[in-house]
């Protein structure tokens, strides 16, 4: 394993408490690479797992609690490092003080526990937002309002008396990022543009007048996006495609296609504006046991609001995570420097491929066709 303590400066912890003495000796251990393959005969000598004790690094999502996982996975083996250790010559000696120093007892043993425990509970979170290659904008608001949740039972519970302070003051950081998406309406926005949840998780789980402001602020940007047509558009003569390229080997589908779309047409034409959002909310949810992943709300033609919200915003929503994860990169900049006008088009442009409504091959032989017409004329 590539050794990772060059991502971080290197820190001289106290052993006075327990987490210090833990991290001071994963610390010592990392240190020398003597020290290193002792403790991996040790682990071998009391059948642990092949792993190597994790450093806290500071500046890396759930760090501290991947080093707790490793260390609690390597209790044995720690146990038995530190017995042995001070007295193998195979280990150089420390200056000033001794591998016992860093022995942790059955309480001690219990302490880190608990806190491995609380700080489980933002690792799962930060888990579920880079394990996926989906947007996960819309998981925001669920995600920390049941970390809040969690953290509040722990305070209150007398388990974890010793951590209350620690968790209260991490509860007051979750606030403070959650106060931020108050700023924006793209969080509720992509929660209600996933059809496993619309408006039942806010419904069910916010104060009325929270849910009735997140309602307007959702009409708000619908409207923003809502483009009525007054007039079907007329019916522009093709070019049909061969019969090779007609979509199932359907005889005819170009012309039953065209038909579609002019009542299609019609149909909008006809539409309330505000129609498309109501059906939209008013249709059965998902099998909530058994979401899938959505990256549009449902079939509809990409000229529509809600689809051309949903592109839009998680389109947006994808550049802004990417940006987020790779904070102080400087290849951020030179990646993420599309116009948000730019970025929509193109994500509709990929939506109508997706689903028909635009063929490049088609639109090739069209042009070929086209091209061919007038060299004829010339």
């Amino acid at each position: 394993m590539a050794d990772e303590d060059d991502d971080d400066e290197t820190t001289d912890f106290e052993v006075a408490d327990t987490a210090g003495k833990a991290l001071a000796l994963v610390t010592q251990i990392r240190k020398s690479p003597q020290a290193r393959t002792f403790f991996q005969q040790c682990c071998v000598e009391v059948n642990e797992l092949k792993l190597e004790l994790l450093k806290w690094i500071r500046t890396r999502w759930a760090s501290l609690f991947g080093m707790l996982e490793h260390t609690f996975k390597l209790r044995k083996g720690v146990n038995r490092f530190i017995q042995l250790a001070d007295d193998s010559d195979e280990v150089p000696n420390l200056q000033g003080k001794s591998y016992g120093a860093f022995k942790l007892s059955a309480e001690e043993w219990k302490k880190l526990e608990l806190m491995h425990d609380v700080l489980q509970e933002p690792a799962n979170a930060q888990q579920s937002f880079s394990a996926t290659r989906e947007p996960t904008v819309w998981r925001a608001i669920p995600v920390l309002e049941y970390l809040q949740q969690t953290w509040q039972n722990m305070a209150g519970s007398s388990k974890f008396d010793d951590f209350s302070s620690a968790i209260n003051s991490g509860l007051d950081n979750i606030r403070k990022w959650y106060h931020k998406i108050d700023e924006t309406d793209v969080y509720f926005v992509c929660l209600v543009l996933d059809p496993n949840y619309k408006v039942a998780y806010a419904k069910g789980k916010w104060e009325p007048h929270d849910f009735d402001e997140g309602m307007r602020s959702l009409r708000k940007v619908f409207d923003k996006y809502y483009h009525h047509n007054s007039s079907p558009a007329a019916a522009e003569p093709s070019i049909a495609a061969p019969a090779s390229l007609a979509r199932h080997g359907s005889y005819g589908h170009s012309w039953m296609c065209d038909a579609v779309k002019t009542r299609v047409a019609n149909d909008t034409a006809n539409r309330r504006p505000r129609q498309e959002l109501d059906d939209y909310l008013a249709a059965p949810l998902e099998d909530v046991e058994n979401i899938v992943a959505c990256t549009i709300p449902f079939n509809i033609p990409p000229s529509h609001a809600l689809q051309r919200i949903t592109l839009a915003i998680r389109g947006s929503a994808v550049a802004s995570e990417r940006a987020f994860s790779s904070g102080g990169i400087t290849g951020t900049a030179r990646r993420n420097c599309l116009l948000p006008t730019t970025f929509e088009a193109l994500q509709l442009l990929k939506s109508g491929h997706r689903q028909g409504h635009i063929s490049a091959t088609v639109q090739a032989e069209f042009a070929a066709a086209h091209e061919h017409y007038a060299m004829d004329e010339i």
